[in-house]
């Protein structure tokens, strides 16, 4: 197989090892991504991120996992940025999806599971250090929208008592057999949810339909012009 590369768009051969892969396919284009180190910087994803945000209906995103996870706001942007791309992303869990890298997981559509592969998810940790009133504030903060961050992300995946245990501290580990319950059930509702909301948008998008239909028929209805009736003149 060939691939354009996207630095200088000539082409290489596949075999060259690096995370980030674009071929083009009968469709569209075939975005492959290795995520398998700790996550660290942002710097090291804004190639895929581009990427990600350039993609089209027609293209595919296949992101594959074997990462113990690492910075949460890095992942959070990963996250994001997944879930907001016009393209089919699908997650492939080759080993191990750990910590951050389990919440990236869930921001595919469709998911393929190695046998030997697991997942863990445990409340995110952070450290800080500055004035009193400062770390306070942070606290604050962070408690507050990380919570409901952690939440939203995961309440299909988990119970809501298991969130509940997270943010207490436990570690959940799963095999790969009971992710892919968990992730069947995630997608069952993902797919509901995204029909209840189409139906909503093709019900006014008739209705606006009908309405456009209607101004241009009253358009194009031709006027009759009124005669207006000889006034007499006054008499001398």
């Amino acid at each position: 197989m060939r691939t354009k590369n996207y630095n200088d768009n000539e082409y290489e051969d596949y075999s060259i090892n690096r995370k980030l892969k674009v071929s083009d396919n009968d469709s569209g284009k075939l975005i492959d991504y290795f995520l398998t180190e700790e996550i660290e910087s942002i710097d090291d994803y804004i190639d895929f991120l581009r990427e990600v945000e350039m993609a089209k209906p027609n293209d595919s995103i296949r992101l594959h996992i074997n990462c113990y996870g690492g910075d949460v706001n890095v992942a959070l942007n990963i996250y994001d940025a997944l879930r907001n791309t016009e393209a089919n992303v699908q997650v492939n869990i080759e080993g191990i999806a750990a910590s951050a890298a389990s919440m990236i997981m869930l921001a595919g559509n469709y998911w393929s599971i190695y046998p030997h592969s697991c997942v863990m998810i445990h409340a995110w940790s952070s450290f800080s250090y500055g004035k009193w009133n400062e770390l306070e504030d942070r606290f604050k903060f962070e408690k507050e929208i990380w919570e409901n961050q952690f939440r939203e992300i995961y309440k299909k995946f988990l119970t809501d008592e298991e969130i509940e245990q997270c943010l207490k501290g436990k570690d959940f580990w799963f095999s790969a057999d009971e992710t892919s319950k968990r992730l069947d059930n995630y997608q069952a509702e993902e797919a509901a949810k995204n029909s209840a909301a189409n139906s909503i948008v093709e019900k006014y998008t008739q209705m606006m339909q009908k309405e456009f239909d209607l101004l241009n028929k009253q358009k194009a209805i031709p006027k009759t012009p009124s005669k207006k009736k000889p006034t007499a003149k006054p008499k001398k």
